[in-house]
């Protein structure tokens, strides 16, 4: 209970930070505003989802690798995995680009073509949350999940801030998702980097 408390927190704001614009259109906009937000954020788990497959196999491997004290090993096979999932983000944001707005138009029954670069914008702060997710991974491979819950609080606490005047509707939204995604692996970022030189 103790050791896995601060990975339940970490999730659940995770959960909440992930969805911030959402429920603030929820709160603030129209029904059409969130039907149309919700559409261009589906694909956003895409990106999450093919980097999960990437690197969840990898999580043993590397542990073995951090346990056996193999620090350079470890970051190195570490790095590739964010060069792989940096790779599934750009193909994803450029397949978003091409056909994202066509594909969910007609998925949806809805003209979805003023929002081609909020959906864009939506599908690379995947790719930050991708990320961020990795280094969550890592971080708690070197048995410090107990730091994570602070960056959480932090973007979480940001998220509300951020996306609750919403002045810009699906555009601010965007911008408000991607910022905190961007935050968040920033933040991990770091702390893995300082966890795995200690």
């Amino acid at each position: 209970m103790r050791e896995c408390l601060p990975l339940f927190l970490a999730a659940f704001l995770l959960f909440y930070v992930g969805n911030a614009p959402k429920y603030a259109i929820d709160a603030l906009l129209d029904d059409t505003a969130q039907a149309q937000y919700g559409f261009i954020a589906m694909p956003v788990f895409v990106v999450g989802l093919l980097a999960q497959f990437v690197y969840m196999p990898m999580v043993e491997p590397l542990s073995q690798l951090w346990n056996s004290g193999d620090r350079k090993a470890f970051v190195a096979g570490f790095g590739k995995q964010i060069l792989i999932v940096v790779g599934i983000t750009a193909t994803c944001v450029a397949g978003a680009w091409l056909l994202g707005v066509p594909v969910l138009g007609w998925l949806y029954n809805t003209d979805l073509s003023p929002y081609q670069a909020e959906l864009c914008v939506l599908v690379l702060g995947g790719g930050f949350l991708a990320l961020a997710q990795l280094f969550t991974m890592g971080i708690t491979i070197m048995r410090q999940q107990a730091k994570l819950v602070w960056g959480y609080v932090a973007v979480a606490v940001a998220a509300a801030v951020a996306a609750s005047p919403l002045a810009w509707g699906i555009t601010g939204a965007s911008v408000a998702y991607i910022a905190c995604m961007v935050v968040l692996a920033g933040w991990f970022g770091v702390l893995f980097l300082r966890c795995a030189r200690r």
